[in-house]
């Protein structure tokens, strides 16, 4: 086993920004014309508790949560090699669209994990930098569920 080189404390304003990413340019905090329809917030309570929230506007958008390392204090990025592990409890809700994934200014992108309850089955496991991806269904994957992901960058 390897030396731990990373933990997220999301309540960590020096190893994660939030409310703002590369995926939404000029500042955010949307941006439709690359089918991100959240209206992205700094907020705390949004996900600084390592709870994603999002809730519904009065113009029919969301807010929502987004913490990444980019452009952090700490400025972490992970490398070939490096471990994931992650728990994670899946949505109920139909529209809910949790992920983890990797990328650098908008390439390198590794999807660790995808989930739509509308697929109450599917776990999307995606790798762009490889041009590989899987479709892992399993009866333990359902909306509420709590699942375990161990991934290594390879």
């Amino acid at each position: 086993m390897s030396d731990v080189v990373f933990t997220a404390d999301f309540a960590s304003t020096r190893q994660w920004v939030a409310g703002r990413s590369w995926a939404y340019p000029d500042g955010g905090p949307v941006n439709p014309g690359d089918d991100k329809l959240d209206h992205l917030v700094a907020d705390p309570a949004y996900c600084r508790t390592g709870v994603f929230r999002a809730t519904r506007r009065s113009d029919g958008a969301w807010d929502a949560g987004l913490l990444t390392t980019e452009g952090s204090e700490d400025a972490f990025m992970v490398r070939t090699g490096d471990v994931l592990e992650a728990r994670v409890r899946l949505p109920t809700a139909l529209g809910a669209w949790p992920a983890i994934w990797t990328w650098r200014d908008g390439g390198q992108e590794i999807d660790v994990f995808e989930y739509h309850p509308d697929n109450p089955d599917l776990l999307e496991l995606s790798n762009h930098v490889r041009s590989a991806h899987h479709y892992y269904r399993d009866e333990t994957v359902r909306p509420g569920a709590l699942v375990d992901l161990v991934v290594e960058f390879g």
